[in-house]
């Protein structure tokens, strides 16, 4: 795409230094959810710790059912 204006090349330009998405292309959902991401760091670090945290107490749970249920049959 070619801009028209000036002032449509300058509004693409500040749209891309605050990571917004830019007109110029196609917005993709990854290029949408990555300008996302970087815009909102904290809140995506938080959502991904808080995941990580619920995936890696998920595992400790079943790591020790099934460490009981191991002990229980043969201890």
């Amino acid at each position: 795409m070619r801009y028209q204006t000036a002032a449509e090349l300058a509004a693409d330009a500040r749209r891309y230094l605050d990571n917004q998405p830019i007109v110029a292309r196609p917005a993709s959902s990854f290029y949408q959810l990555r300008k996302f991401a970087r815009r909102n760091r904290p809140l995506v670090g938080g959502i991904i710790g808080i995941v990580v945290v619920l995936l890696l107490g998920t595992a400790c749970v079943s790591q020790r059912r099934r460490a009981q249920q191991i002990c229980s049959k043969y201890c």
